[in-house]
């Protein structure tokens, strides 16, 4: 309808869209986690959490999910 020009924003609105909502899970997940583990030292630690969901979730979007037996 708006030809190039409109592909693009509406790529850029959803990459950003979608980097946000990735962000918000990272951050909740690590909060919940490191609430759950409090007794351990290692696993009671916010960063640690956030550093372990991005690097799977970055892992596993750029992987074939169908190729990965093991999930």
């Amino acid at each position: 309808m708006f030809g190039k020009t409109g592909k693009v924003i509406y790529s850029l609105a959803l990459i950003m869209y979608l980097t946000g909502v990735v962000i918000s899970k990272c951050i909740m997940t690590g909060n919940i986690m490191s609430h759950i583990f409090d007794q351990t030292k290692v696993l009671n630690n916010y960063y640690f959490w956030l550093i372990l969901f991005f690097i799977l979730s970055a892992g596993l979007s750029f992987k074939d999910v169908a190729s990965i037996k093991s999930i």
